[in-house]
């Protein structure tokens, strides 16, 4: 876990934590999905997958408001799936009520 800072104080806490990839699925019309699987460690809420360094171009929109425990977050895009089963991505978790605006 670390503090990001502002300018004199802590603005929220982010851990880094890793998801993995559970499902991967080529749709007819050239769009894949895929599942990650993550486990929310207690007192995080919000959870973003940092998939803009494999694939630019997809969709995986962020856990808000979950409790601890497993969950899985869709991703979806155009062309071929860039990610394989049994592959680790990389999220941040940010602590209850500390989401950065």
């Amino acid at each position: 876990m670390r503090p990001v800072h502002g300018f004199d104080k802590v603005d929220f806490v982010m851990q880094n934590i890793t998801a993995e990839i559970v499902h991967v699925q080529l749709e007819e019309d050239n769009r894949f999905y895929a599942e990650a699987e993550i486990v929310v460690p207690d007192k995080f809420e919000h959870i973003e997958l940092f998939i803009d360094n494999i694939c630019p171009e997809a969709h995986a929109p962020p856990l808000s408001d979950v409790e601890a425990g497993t969950h899985r977050l869709s991703i979806s895009g155009e062309g071929k799936p860039p990610f394989e089963v049994g592959q680790s991505i990389m999220a941040r978790a940010f602590e209850r009520g500390e989401l950065p605006a």
